[in-house]
């Protein structure tokens, strides 16, 4: 007789786009139990949404989560970043659980999977972070053309997303988004690094645009177009809109530039809302490698 293996177990803070998207890639891939989705509007459309999807619903906080009695493996913090400073010190305190931050707050460690897996998979930290979506679509190339680069100077994000597809909770949380992306990017480059972000209202709706800058004495262009094209495979495996636009290319005397863009995938939300896209793809990768859930 064969025993199935059970699932980890899931939660879900939030109940707007970002979050409604998450639980909606979650019950569409089967890999994890999405144990509930915690809201705070009883009449929140996401969590109604849920609730007709037959996932449990609290729409009263993390409070009323916690004391259920309910247990998961993991929470998915798709909040903001002011109100994860105080999940997170409930879940800290009153669980052995997890979290996964894909808010700007800079509380746990800010990790990009597909450059950090490693380093996941040996982490004791219970709280990882998942930058921004402009760290996630750059950084995987970013990291690439340093790699290949001598002598760099300073390197440039530039992401441009849909108005349409930046909440309230985005639109609070821009200055953290850019401190929080600059920060990675520096880890990365181990340089100066400046982040730029436009929310672009056009009609119709643009999709994710990111571009990477580097300045460098030096830059080998064919080995960094055959690791930056490597890294947008990797990523394209859980984010199939992930698509070099612009490979590794010298646009002025010592500066270098690669752009990609990003589709959604269209679980829950519009296809040209790259950026919820590809920071929910990161978020289930980082679970994936934390339960060791075949990949």
């Amino acid at each position: 007789m064969c025993l199935a293996l059970s699932k980890p177990t899931v939660a879900i803070l939030g109940s707007g786009n970002i979050g409604i998207d998450l639980a909606e890639r979650i019950l569409a891939m089967q890999e994890f139990s999405l144990v509930g989705v915690i809201g705070r509007r009883r009449d929140s459309p996401g969590l109604n949404r849920m609730s007709v999807a037959g996932v449990s619903i609290f729409p009263d906080g993390i409070d009323e989560f916690l004391s259920s009695g309910l247990k998961v493996d993991g929470f998915f913090d798709a909040t903001s970043a002011m109100d994860h400073l105080r999940h997170w010190k409930k879940i800290e305190n009153q669980t052995d659980s997890w979290v996964i931050d894909l808010t700007p707050s800079r509380v746990g460690r800010e990790v990009i999977p597909v450059i950090d897996g490693d380093s996941i998979s040996a982490d004791t930290d219970r709280n990882l972070n998942m930058v921004t979506c402009g760290g996630q679509s750059s950084s995987p190339i970013l990291h690439a053309m340093v790699e290949s680069a001598k002598e760099i100077l300073e390197v440039e994000v530039s992401s441009s997303i849909a108005s349409d597809s930046a909440g309230p909770a985005t639109r609070r949380n821009l200055d953290n988004y850019i401190d929080s992306t600059e920060a990675t990017a520096q880890r990365i480059s181990g340089v100066p690094a400046k982040v730029i972000l436009v929310l672009n209202p056009s009609k119709p709706q643009v999709m994710m645009r990111t571009s990477v800058t580097v300045r460098a004495g030096q830059m080998n262009l064919e080995t960094a177009r055959g690791a930056v094209e490597s890294m947008v495979s990797k990523v394209a495996l859980s984010v199939p809109g992930y698509m070099l636009v612009l490979p590794p290319t010298e646009v002025s005397a010592g500066v270098f530039m690669t752009t990609v863009s990003v589709e959604g995938a269209g679980y829950y939300l519009p296809k040209y809302a790259g950026n919820l896209d590809i920071i929910n793809a990161a978020a289930l990768q980082t679970a994936r490698i934390l339960e060791s859930v075949p990949q």
